[in-house]
């Protein structure tokens, strides 16, 4: 099963995937429980004492410098939507790289070993909807996997890493 994200660029010559850099704050606010999305890159997540906002969206970057310029626009605009947000406490703040496809690749992919064919599941370049889709793209992967031991049998597919 290849879920490797970025690493797929090279392990398999994904000419297709490309990094989306974003921005996000955490701050507790116990008191946020309700999740806001305003547009693709607006959202509020509660978790039980912390609430992540978010974000940027910035394709094909993949500096992992902090800019206090797009945390500041994050939380002003979080703060719109709920203004008792500009009291709550910033925790960490962080900048990562979202491995993104025009299409995710969830998809089996034979290829050439030593001895013969070996095929490959592969499921990544769900960018920023990830927090969206993943559960769905997992159950799909294993019933990939399930066909995959079926067809060929266990036996056959060890792998030798």
């Amino acid at each position: 099963v290849n879920c490797t994200g970025l690493g797929s660029r090279k392990l398999f010559d994904d000419k297709e995937l490309v990094p989306i850099r974003g921005h996000t704050i955490r701050v507790k606010a116990p008191w946020i429980k309700t999740l806001f999305i305003a547009d693709s890159d607006t959202y509020i997540y509660p978790g039980q004492d912390n609430v992540v906002l978010g974000g940027t969206r910035q394709r094909g970057e993949e500096k992992l410098d902090k800019d206090q310029r797009y945390y500041d626009d994050i939380m002003a605009r979080c703060c719109r939507l709920v203004p008792s947000l500009k009291h709550a406490e910033v925790e960490k703040t962080w900048v990562g790289l979202r491995p993104w496809r025009p299409c995710v690749r969830l998809e089996v992919e034979m290829i050439s070993v030593d001895d013969g064919r070996l095929p490959v599941v592969h499921n990544y370049g769900h960018g920023s909807d990830g927090v969206c889709i993943s559960w769905g793209c997992g159950v799909d992967a294993a019933n990939l996997v399930k066909q995959q031991l079926t067809e060929t049998g266990s036996q056959r597919l060890v792998s030798k890493l």
